[in-house]
């Protein structure tokens, strides 16, 4: 936000709260001196008590005693649905575990994810699955492909089956345009607080619960993605498809930390025929070897 804005921005749980929802913010890292503690000062419900100790001491990355920080995470927002389930309620979780560069962290959280979802009320809840951006870690960071792929967040949205047969539709259709983080910010205001508090001339985004103009074809013309990034969707040249960072470990990696059998092997760049089409899905393909069977946290 501006820093000379007279009025800081209102985080959106802020809002939930001050409209009587119970709320709960929390991330699986320290984040003690995280960006949005020092500027937005979220001040949740329920939260607070897992900072300490997430700050406090890990046996390995991400591990607290003998479990997964994520796993703490998980049981903590489970027990906090059980707890409020005649109140409303609005939850923020944060898993950083995709965050290092051998993917060994994030495939340990599938199962946590899952269960979490299916613990959720389906009847009333709205679940956002998203993240801040794509894939930026890895051995074809540094490549056109790899600019793209850190420019692409995901983002899913699982409705409540009255409103999904409502407004649903519209979402389908929506998913063929252009959208962005902005979006999913109005539309989140749009269910819960009504178009008709959201018509602020000031507004970046559009509720994804209304239909989308056609101008959002354009990746251009979208309000809130930066030129430059419209530019990664151009096709790679043949001579950067296959660049590759230094082997981890790195300053934004664990992988040092990664037992030795979980760790993934680099491919190497086999030449490109510059006479045939270039398939963004088939370039330097990464097998990443895992014994899921193993307890990480030991």
């Amino acid at each position: 936000g501006n820093t000379t804005d007279v009025n800081p921005p209102e985080w959106l749980w802020d809002r939930f709260r001050e409209a009587g929802y119970v709320t709960l913010k929390g991330e699986d890292v320290c984040i003690a001196n995280s960006n949005m503690v020092q500027n937005l000062k979220p001040n949740t419900t329920h939260g607070k008590q897992l900072y300490e100790m997430f700050c406090f001491d890990f046996d390995r990355p991400n591990c607290l005693g003998q479990k997964l920080v994520a796993k703490h995470l998980v049981e903590y927002a489970s027990e906090f649905m059980t707890t409020y389930t005649d109140r409303p309620f609005a939850a923020f979780l944060s898993f950083v575990d995709s965050h290092e560069d051998s993917l060994t962290l994030i495939s340990y959280i599938d199962a946590l994810l899952v269960d979490l979802i299916q613990r959720a009320p389906k009847s009333n809840t709205v679940i956002v699955f998203l993240s801040d951006h794509g894939l930026h870690y890895g051995p074809s960071f540094r490549s056109k492909l790899g600019e793209r792929e850190r420019a692409e967040p995901m983002l899913h949205m699982m409705l409540p089956q009255g409103l999904s047969d409502q407004r649903g539709h519209v979402l389908r259709q929506n998913a063929n345009y252009w959208t962005t983080p902005f979006d999913v910010h109005e539309t989140i205001l749009d269910i819960f607080f009504g178009n008709s508090t959201i018509q602020n001339k000031n507004k970046i985004g559009t509720s994804l619960l209304q239909p989308l103009p056609e101008s959002r074809t354009n990746c251009v013309l979208t309000p809130g993605i930066p030129e430059q990034y419209c530019r990664l969707r151009e096709v790679a040249s043949h001579n950067e498809i296959c660049t590759f960072m230094p082997n981890p470990p790195s300053i934004f990696s664990f992988y040092a930390d990664i037992r030795k059998r979980n760790r993934p092997s680099w491919p190497k760049c086999a030449k490109v025929n510059t006479t045939a089409p270039v398939d963004d899905n088939q370039v330097c393909l990464v097998t990443v070897k895992t014994d899921r069977e193993k307890r990480y946290c030991t």
